[in-house]
This record gives structure tokens, sequence and C-alpha cells, in this order.
């Protein structure tokens, strides 16, 4: 299983469930945790814009922008 894979680290892990959440759509309040939970081990907010930018293809731009929404409502610009 991911989790219990070596090759997997934490921090993969959150991208993984961030841009799994990102991706379905109507998830908004669980994307949020785990920005904030990215952001706690060390994936800063360059790298989950990457991440979302990524999917922009293959998830189409409205949940791509409710996912960059999320990032700047937990993540606002200094």
């Amino acid at each position: 299983p991911l989790y219990s894979s070596a090759a997997s680290d934490v921090y993969k892990r959150q991208l993984l469930t961030f841009s799994m959440l990102v991706s379905l759509g109507g998830c908004e309040s669980q994307v949020k945790g785990h920005i904030a939970g990215n952001v706690n081990i060390g994936n800063d907010k360059a790298t989950l814009l990457a991440v979302v930018t990524q999917l922009l293809p293959y998830i189409g731009y409205p949940r791509t922008l409710n996912g960059i929404a999320c990032l700047n409502e937990v993540l606002p610009e200094k």
C-alpha cells in the first residue's frame, strides 16, 4: 500500500492526497486542510501551485481555479 511503501515519503503522500482532493472537486474544506498539512511538512505554496498547474489539462479549469482559490485563501500573498 501507498502509506507503507518505503519509496513513498511523507512529502509525496501529502502531494498525492492534495492532488487527488483537488481533482475530485467539491472537497474544498479537505483541500484547505491538506494545504496546511503540506506546508507543515515543508512543501511550499510554489510546489502546490505547480501541482495544480500540472493537473489543469486533466481536471479542467473549474477545479483548477477552485484549487488555486483554496491555496490563496490558506496561503495569501504577503
